[in-house]
Formats: C-alpha cells, sequence, structure tokens
C-alpha cells in the first residue's frame, strides 16, 4: 500500500506538469502567429506579401496543426480583434477609386484632382485624362509623335505634406492596364510611379505642347524630391530592369527626367513581370522608416524589386502621388483604386488584445 502511494505520488505530478507544457507551447504557437499575422497586416495592402503569407501558412507541418487545433475558437477571434486595431489606426490620405466619374474635384481621401502633363503637342500627345468606366484612363496611343505623358495628384495640402515617423510606413497602391490599341516597348523604365513632396511647387493644370518644360525637361518640377519604381512594360524578358531610384537633382530635369535620379546600388535590379494588354495589374509602393533611414520595397505583378534603404538622404515626407509612361509605350494607361496609406507601427493596442487572447485561452483550458 505504501509503495501504491509512492508510487501515485510520483505520477500526480507529471500528470499535471503534461498539460501544462503543452498549454505553454499553444500559447508560443499563439504568439507566433500573431507576430505573423501582424507582420503581414503591415504589408497588408500587397497583393504578393498576402500570397507570400498564405503559402507559409499552407506549409505548417500536420503535427503544428493538431498542436494548435485546441485553440482554433480563441484564436480567430483574437487575429480578427488584432486586424481590426490595426486596420483602424491607418491614416487614409487618398482612395480615388473613380467612382464619380470625373479626375477634377479634389474631395479627399475618396477624390484628388490629377493633372496630366506631356512632352510634346496636344495633337500628337495625348487626347485627354478622362474616367471611364470608374478608372482613369490616360490617353498615350496617338501615333508617332506620341509623347512623354505622366499624371499626378496631392493627397496633402500644400506645404504640409504626410510625415512617416519611424516605425510607420507609407503605401501607395493601385491597379494598372495597358489598354486600347497599340504596342510595348522595351525600355528598362518604360512605366514609373512614385511618391514627391513636391515642396509646395505645385501644378494643377494639365499642358502639353511641342517640348514643353516639366515632364522631361525644364524647371517646373524642380523641388520635387521623393522616391520611384522603373519597369519595363513588355511580353518579354529584357533582363533585371525591375528597380527603385531617388529622385534627388535640383538642375533643370524634368518630373522623370532620368538625370534627375539616383539609383541606389548598381546591384539592387530584379526581374520585371511579364505583361499582357487588357489586362489589370496589382501594383505596390512601400517607404517604412526605421532609425536610419528609409527602405523601400516595390511590386506589380507577380514581381518585386530588392528591398534598399535609403540611408545618405533619407525623405520622410511626401504629399504627391504620380505615373509615368515613356513615349515607346503605346498602349493607354488606365488606373484604379489608388490608395496612398500609413500604417503605423504594431501598437500597444495589438498587443493588448493579444494578451486578451491569451487570458481568454487559459480560462477555456481551466
Amino acid at each position: 500500500m505504501g509503495k501504491g502511494l509512492v508510487q501515485a505520488e510520483r505520477r500526480t505530478p507529471r500528470a499535471k506538469r503534461q498539460p501544462f507544457r503543452r498549454g505553454n507551447k499553444i500559447e508560443s504557437a499563439l504568439m507566433g502567429v500573431a507576430t505573423f499575422f501582424n507582420f503581414g497586416l503591415s504589408w497588408q495592402s500587397s497583393p504578393a506579401s498576402i500570397a507570400f503569407i498564405s503559402s507559409c501558412f499552407s506549409q505548417v507541418p500536420a503535427s503544428f496543426r493538431k498542436l494548435t487545433e485546441p485553440m482554433k475558437t480563441s484564436i480567430l477571434p483574437v487575429l480578427g480583434l488584432i486586424a481590426a486595431a490595426n486596420s483602424a489606426s491607418a491614416v487614409v490620405l487618398l482612395n480615388d477609386q473613380f467612382t464619380d466619374s470625373e479626375r477634377i474635384t479634389q474631395g479627399l481621401p475618396d477624390s484628388a484632382q490629377w493633372t496630366v502633363g506631356a512632352h510634346r503637342s496636344p495633337s500628337g500627345a495625348f487626347g485627354t485624362g478622362t474616367v471611364t468606366g470608374g478608372k482613369l484612363v490616360v490617353d498615350h496611343t496617338n501615333g508617332p509623335d506620341r509623347s512623354f505623358v505622366a499624371t499626378w495628384a496631392h493627397f496633402a495640402p500644400s506645404g504640409t505634406p504626410a510625415t512617416i515617423a519611424v516605425g510607420e510606413t507609407m503605401n501607395l497602391t493601385f491597379t494598372v492596364a495597358f489598354t486600347g490599341t497599340g504596342g510595348f516597348g522595351t525600355d528598362p523604365n518604360t512605366f514609373r510611379f512614385g511618391l514627391f513632396n513636391s515642396g509646395s511647387s505645385r501644378v494643377t493644370t494639365d499642358f502639353a505642347g511641342d517640348n514643353t518644360p516639366g515632364i522631361a525637361s525644364g524647371t517646373t518640377f524642380n523641388a520635387w524630391r521623393g522616391y520611384t519604381a522603373e519597369t519595363p512594360v513588355n511580353t518579354a524578358l529584357s533582363g533585371n530592369s525591375f528597380l527603385v531610384r531617388e529622385r534627388v537633382n535640383s538642375s533643370t530635369a524634368g518630373l522623370f527626367s532620368s538625370g534627375a535620379y539616383s539609383q541606389f546600388t548598381a546591384g539592387d535590379q530584379a526581374t520585371e513581370n511579364l505583361f499582357v494588354a487588357d489586362t489589370s495589374y496589382n501594383a505596390l509602393l512601400s517607404l517604412t522608416r526605421t532609425a536610419t533611414g528609409i527602405t523601400i520595397n516595390s511590386t506589380i505583378g507577380s514581381s518585386s524589386t530588392v528591398a534598399v534603404t535609403d540611408t545618405a538622404s533619407p525623405f520622410v515626407a511626401f504629399d504627391t502621388v504620380a505615373f509615368f509612361g515613356l513615349d515607346t509605350l503605346s498602349y493607354d494607361l488606365t488606373f484604379d483604386d489608388v490608395k496612398v496609406e500609413v500604417i503605423p507601427e504594431p501598437s500597444g493596442a495589438v498587443l493588448a488584445v493579444l494578451s486578451a487572447g491569451m487570458l481568454l485561452f487559459r480560462r477555456r483550458r481551466a
């Protein structure tokens, strides 16, 4: 009998410790999933990142899924609350879906005034920038005199650009399609999109004319500073030509003149996306401010740039989004769902929700 009691005493602590160890593993898993989920939220507007996160979760081993099975009913509400907390704290500066069927009214964040500029005369450069079928269409298909063409909008008041704080990310997301009757170009920087600080030097009137200063030359945009992503637009690869650059030149260079930009390193190009006419592609330009600079990422279609960090002369304030098409591209540029938002660093509210979720799980387990 005494021997039996000794054996029972030895077994009892083991029986109590077993679920405790398992619970610790589950809580650790909950913390890991929530951390990974919150990381995904910081890229919430990137289709490529969402696909990446989904593919990672699909590779979770069966043993891990079995381990986390008991917390199904508690983790989903917690993750939902984390998503809601993060989304609520994001600041939307621009969210133009062109449902108002025009491009003139400045009524942020849902509507912006879109200005169009071209380097040659209207008869040869472009027809107009119009909103058709809930999309902004910049005509770029007119004949041999086709020109450099750009369109831009301001998403913050003049003189008070939106500033990215340390830990925050500013995302530009949109869809683009190359539509109409035309052809693709072979130049490495045929299509470009960027975030700029206009330096209170605003241009809000359409212009075009033979060699009009502004898009390819002249002083109109001298004060503008920022970052762009640049890609070829073709059906065949032309090399590792998808990259991000910085607009730093203050000389008489146009808004999208190559001479106004610098590349960060010689090896930061990535393989570009292959394009098909009349097909919409999701795109992202993401600027994250760190303690030492600005980290720039970009995606379009299935391609992503090599992430680079500007530590020498980082720009942290922006008020303008702009798009550009080179003259060798003869399709119209069609845009939709243009959004600019600032996503804060994961907040204390998120951690509080996570703690509440862990408490809920402990109670359910008890």
